[in-house]
């Protein structure tokens, strides 16, 4: 496969990562691995889709279209009247979707765990992975993702390196101190291996006292972390330093 064959098939990989694992792009991602051309062309196309996805996710229709689809809707309820029991069905089917969406609503406030104490005189990255599973929230779409973690106030990892691209995300988690710090796990698959990228909040990054840009093991971990644009973030797997350290 030439590059340009590679180019036809990732054009139509998604922006939320969800496609990695898809047999129909992995001889395309695999040539991406190999050429540094290829893979910055294919960084820049995943970023400027999913930046037009944000986009349209912020458009909203005119309330007036909204109103019109509603009214609509009313009509043909009124205009449509059958006798007996079939005219009542509706509402039988109004009270089985209210009593389900109910007790969705109370299987998820009870299931909602409470976020993930840490120790600060005992902290460390590895700690924190190793408490990484299960993880609060699970999905393989990096957006939606990204929006669990916002809507809980935890910090959100930076535009990651190119290389990010060819992994699936699994989930995340998120951890707090006793005054209300938040570090944020970011898990993704990797060559079946598991990264973790961990973001730190102003109050959290504190406790971090490894030199940047610099590879460091604890058991069976290597870790690395970096600063961009004034935040923080640690990355850790049990993959070879060597595979990752070439394109970080």
């Amino acid at each position: 496969m030439n590059n340009l064959s590679a180019k036809e098939i990732l054009s139509a990989y998604r922006s939320d990562g969800s496609d990695a694992r898809d047999k129909n792009f992995e001889k395309a991602l695999e040539q991406c691995r190999h050429d540094p051309e290829l893979r910055a062309w294919f960084a820049e196309q995943v970023n400027f889709d999913a930046s037009v996805a944000c986009r349209l996710r912020q458009v909203c229709g005119p309330e007036e279209g909204k109103q019109a689809i509603l009214t609509f809707a009313n009509l043909e309820n009124m205009v449509v009247e059958k006798p007996g029991w079939r005219r009542a069905f509706p509402f039988w089917l109004i009270g089985i979707a209210a009593m389900l969406l109910l007790m969705l609503s109370l299987f998820n406030s009870l299931s909602t765990k409470p976020v993930e104490r840490f120790n600060p005189d005992d902290f460390s990255v590895a700690n924190l992975v190793s408490q990484a599973m299960p993880l609060d929230y699970r999905s393989k779409n990096r957006a939606e993702l990204v929006r669990w973690l916002e809507e809980r106030g935890a910090p959100v990892p930076p535009e990651l390196p190119d290389i990010f691209q060819l992994a699936t995300a699994e989930g995340c988690r998120i951890f707090a101190d006793s005054k209300g710090g938040r570090v944020s796990l970011f898990c993704f698959e990797m060559d079946g291996e598991l990264v973790h990228v961990l973001t730190f909040d102003e109050r959290t990054r504190q406790y971090f006292n490894r030199p940047q840009g610099e590879w460091w093991s604890e058991g069976d971990l290597n870790m690395i972390a970096f600063e961009e644009d004034q935040d923080l973030f640690a990355i850790a797997t049990r993959l070879p330093s060597e595979m990752l350290g070439k394109y970080l």
